[in-house]
């Protein structure tokens, strides 16, 4: 449950400090020069915490969510999964309890109060979010239901969900990363149990067609 900071220098890494992420399991982190977002997701909860020249400094503060879903075996709480950092925005995917949140930042890092959510339906697992890089889309894959959602970014109302395997699959399967081509035509996701990339071509609207697969030549392909 910590977080470190480092400095890199011509010989490798320095250590600069460390600190307690303040909750459980800290899986992925955002950061600028003045702040850092850290997701805890074994407590469900995103920490915020000022940099100053380099290193981090105790925890600022802390958003703790609530909720669970029908999977007993994954969804028996919270569990935040990612801290996405998009200008003045963060896209926080919550596992525990199939809710995409969005917040404003402020220019010291702090969340707003008002988190937009976006209700995925049950046993989703949102786990990571991708952007197109000139359509107002978000792309949410899920790793419960191996599914990608296709979400407004103003609305944050979902337009489109579409699954990541290929039809007549028989092999238990999750999905874990999710892609968006620099052009914005393509979308991938990665199949673990499938053990597979899927390809989605975008069209103008910013939604998924065309699935193709390709074998990843290793098990369980986590990025």
């Amino acid at each position: 449950g910590n977080v470190s900071a480092f400095r890199v220098t011509n010989d490798g890494l320095e250590f600069l400090n460390q600190v307690l992420s303040a909750g459980a399991y800290p899986c992925h982190l955002s950061a600028t020069r003045d702040y850092l977002l850290v997701a805890n997701y074994g407590t469900g909860s995103v920490a915020t915490f000022n940099i100053t020249n380099g290193e981090i400094e105790t925890c600022n503060q802390l958003c703790q969510f609530e909720g669970d879903g029908p999977n007993q075996d994954r969804q028996t709480g919270p569990h935040s999964h990612q801290v996405f950092l998009d200008k003045n925005y963060i896209y926080v995917p919550d596992l525990g309890s199939d809710i995409l949140y969005r917040y404003e930042l402020s220019a010291r890092g702090r969340l707003g109060d008002s988190p937009l959510r976006t209700q995925l339906p049950p046993s989703s697992g949102p786990r990571h979010v991708d952007l197109h890089p000139t359509l107002p889309i978000v792309y949410l894959i899920n790793e419960l239901s191996s599914t990608i959602a296709v979400i407004d970014r103003h609305s944050m109302e979902i337009q489109q969900i579409v699954s990541t395997l290929p039809e007549n699959i028989n092999t238990v399967s999750t999905t874990a990363e999710i892609a968006v081509s620099a052009d914005g035509a393509h979308v991938y996701g990665s199949n673990r149990g499938d053990d597979s990339i899927v390809t989605f071509a975008v069209d103008q609207m910013g939604l998924l067609l065309n699935p193709s697969f390709t074998k990843t030549g290793g098990a369980c392909p986590r990025h």
